[in-house]
């Protein structure tokens, strides 16, 4: 939905760099869609026990809130008036995310979309992250919809893997990485953005 990881992937590395960490943009990529315990556990297996990922983790998120803050939270091209087409036909909508609340809700709060959603399962509010598909069967639970009539809009390798696992279908909207045939073939499509999802709806594809 927002434009973020560019801006979270960059000072992520820079914050890690002053710890004295080089952390490969490659890496970076790895941590998209999973939780924060299990990119600690992931980081700790490359750089070693001792890397202080919570303490980057934390120096890294002050830096960000101040730069969103500053320059606001960036929504994808399409998501305004995608999110609009599903209110006015009363389909249900969720955020299901592997970051913390307190990320998600101050980013819908920024961009003044946190209206058109009637839940948020976050990734500290479910045991095991993607691509366990626990977050969105707990969504689809919370909101009285059998998984099969759900669809998940993702970017991530993970959250794809994810939504295959929950046996909900999925559409991939890529975001910092374009994903290798296999993953692809997993999605019900893969386009290039949010208004291509829209124009799905309209056209009765969906």
């Amino acid at each position: 939905m927002f434009d973020t990881e560019m801006v979270n992937g960059k000072e992520f590395i820079r914050v890690a760099k002053e710890f004295g960490y080089d952390v490969s943009w490659d890496v970076r990529l790895k941590m998209l869609g999973r939780s924060v315990k299990d990119n600690g556990q992931m980081l700790a297996g490359i750089y070693g026990p001792d890397f202080p990922f919570a303490e980057i983790l934390e120096k890294r998120k002050q830096d960000t809130i101040g730069w969103f803050d500053e320059n606001g939270t960036p929504v994808k091209p399409g998501l305004i008036p995608l999110l609009e087409y599903l209110e006015d036909h009363g389909i249900p909508a969720a955020v299901c995310s592997s970051s913390d609340i307190q990320v998600i809700t101050r980013h819908l709060e920024r961009s003044h979309t946190r209206h058109y959603f009637q839940l948020i399962i976050s990734g500290d509010m479910v045991k095991k992250s993607k691509p366990d598909p626990e977050i969105f069967l707990t969504g689809c639970a919370r909101l009285g919809i059998d998984p099969a009539d759900a669809l998940v809009l993702e970017d991530s390798e993970n959250g794809i893997l994810a939504a295959e696992n929950a046996g909900i279908p999925v559409i991939c909207v890529p975001d910092l990485v374009r994903h290798p045939k296999e993953i692809e073939e997993k999605t019900l499509a893969t386009v290039d953005s949010l208004s291509d999802v829209l124009k799905m709806f309209e056209r009765g594809i969906l």
